[in-house]
Parts: structure tokens; C-alpha cells; sequence
């Protein structure tokens, strides 16, 4: 996968445009979140099931991404990703922290990807850093 590819997938998440997202992934596609707020564990496995959680979360939130840094090395791939997720409306269920409409939540997080036939099939989200200034909750 080439930088230009990879921001085209950017693109279509940013866009909440999952089903143009779907060709990315492989059809075993593993997503790992970081845990949610009481510890749990917080795994897709494949499409359909990242689709139905992003769908539900894009109920309540705008979530866009911004690539820091990206590194490509053949069937991995690495970058820090600002994810930022401004409400639309409340949403006291979110992963990180209840957000109310009109809240802005920004995560940093480290995202690796591990490619299978040029598709994502292994995708393990990190957080490193919040920025919870523009949350009023």
C-alpha cells in the first residue's frame, strides 16, 4: 500500500463513508480499540462489525482523522493519528468520556496495520494522549 492509497482510506473514513472503507479491509479484518472506560475490551472482528460499531458511534459523533506520521514498510504500516470526535449530539456512552452535543474530544493515537494481500486484516489502536479542554462533561 502506497501513502497515497492509505490517505484515500483516510479519506473515506473521514468522510463516514464505510462502505467505500470496506474494500481496505481483509475479509478476517481484526480491530483492536484501546479499552473502554471501565476496562473492557473493545474488539471487531471483520467488516460487518466494524461497520455496525462506526455507524452507531457516527449516530452521535463527527470523528475525523489526521495523519502525523506514516511509515510504510511493505506489509506494516505505522503513523500517529489525531483522532478528533466532535459531537453532534449527546453521547454519555462514548468510549472515552460522555460527551455532550457540541463537545470536541481529540485522542492521539499510535495505529499500527498489518497488511494481508494489500488489505488491512490486523488493526491495533493505542491512545497515547487526550485533550479534554473542549468537553464540557
Amino acid at each position: 500500500m502506497t501513502p497515497d492509497e492509505f490517505m484515500v482510506y483516510v479519506a473515506h473514513f473521514n468522510a463516514a463513508d464505510l462502505e467505500a472503507c470496506r474494500p481496505f479491509w481483509a475479509p478476517d479484518v481484526r480491530l483492536t480499540l484501546p479499552p473502554g472506560p471501565g476496562g473492557e475490551a473493545r474488539i471487531l472482528d471483520g467488516p460487518d462489525a466494524i461497520v455496525t460499531r462506526y455507524r452507531e458511534s457516527f449516530k452521535f459523533v463527527h470523528e475525523r482523522l489526521r495523519i502525523d506520521y506514516l511509515a510504510i514498510d511493505g506489509d506494516r504500516i505505522a503513523c500517529e493519528m489525531y483522532t478528533e470526535f466532535e459531537a453532534h449530539s449527546d453521547h454519555p456512552d462514548f468510549a472515552a468520556h460522555p460527551l455532550r452535543q457540541g463537545d470536541v474530544y481529540i485522542m492521539t493515537n499510535f495505529v499500527h496495520y498489518d497488511l494481508k494481500d494489500g488489505r488491512f486484516w490486523r488493526i491495533r489502536v493505542a491512545r497515547f494522549a487526550c485533550d479534554t479542554s473542549r468537553v464540557a462533561g
